[in-house]
């Protein structure tokens, strides 16, 4: 008959991390399936899998390199009353809300809270490189082009 395996106290610790990573990834899975966010127990934006106030977390680490300064996003976003700053058009976060720097960052411009304005993602996409100038001349020339 076979001894039962004796574990070192690290081998115990070790079984247990993978167990804890195991049930939370379990967890993930459900409250995806039951429209939660994965980070917490709140209601997850329907096209995501995170509540809001996560989802600007993941904005502002990404963005200003910290999970901490989400707020201020949070505060821009209320400033411009949910609307994209060229069109009008109100900002659904998880759907066409977008970060935009209003100075490209390849032309010099920077993560700092007063260079991001959030936009429609489709003339974020369009905006690309420009600056807000530059895309403005851009739009005049378009319209002139095809209106007249």
């Amino acid at each position: 008959m076979a001894r039962p395996r004796i574990l070192t106290d690290e081998q115990r610790r070790k079984r247990k991390r993978t167990e804890e990573k195991r049930r939370r990834q379990r967890q993930r899975e459900k409250n995806i399936k039951i429209g939660f966010c994965v980070y917490c127990n709140n209601k997850a934006i329907p096209t995501l899998k995170s509540c809001f106030s996560h989802w600007l977390r993941e904005k502002s680490s990404f963005y200003l390199g910290t999970r901490t300064r989400w707020k201020e996003l949070l505060d821009m976003l209320e400033s411009q009353e949910y609307k994209c700053p060229f069109t009008g058009v109100l900002l659904v976060p998880g759907d066409n809300a977008s970060i935009d720097h209003i100075i490209p960052k390849s032309k010099g411009g920077t993560n700092d809270i007063i260079n991001l304005q959030w936009v429609d993602f489709k003339y974020n996409t369009i905006k690309n490189d420009m600056s807000n100038d530059e895309f403005m001349d851009y739009i005049k020339m378009l319209y002139e082009r095809n209106i007249k």
